[in-house]
């Protein structure tokens, strides 16, 4: 585990554990997502998109979400651009960041309701993009 993930991760009493999701809120996030989606990560991703303002890219949701490289992160983000969760912006920043916007939809209050109920708060609780207008 980073040192990022470790800084952020605190332990559950056993008395707080919920199902077979134990371990650290980020654990059990992560397990979460195993058992619903077949994928590690796209809980997180889905998080920090529904807390964004509605604009995110690659980079920055892997740094939202922990991860040091932005292709860990590819697949969640296409499938969630395949279910029309995610679209293409058109917009680009002096990094070349290409932009998603966040689609409406009821599953963004879904997430967040996810993660208060598991105590997820992740790397950036309040995760904000540095977009340049």
């Amino acid at each position: 585990m980073s040192p990022l993930a470790i800084r952020y991760a605190y332990r559950v009493p056993h008395s707080e554990y919920r199902g077979n999701v134990a371990g650290s809120s980020i654990e059990r996030i992560r397990e979460l997502s195993r058992i619903l989606f077949g994928q590690q990560l796209r809980l997180e991703v889905m998080i920090a998109v529904a807390r964004s303002d509605g604009l995110v890219n690659l980079t920055d949701l892997a740094a939202a979400v922990g991860v040091q490289n932005s292709s860990s992160i590819q697949k969640p983000v296409n499938d969630l651009k395949a279910a029309g969760l995610l679209g293409d912006d058109g917009g680009t920043d002096d990094s070349k960041r290409r932009w998603l916007r966040r689609a409406d939809s009821l599953v963004w209050q879904w997430v967040i309701e996810l993660a208060a109920e598991h105590s997820y708060e992740g790397p950036f609780s309040t995760y904000r993009p540095d977009r340049q207008e």
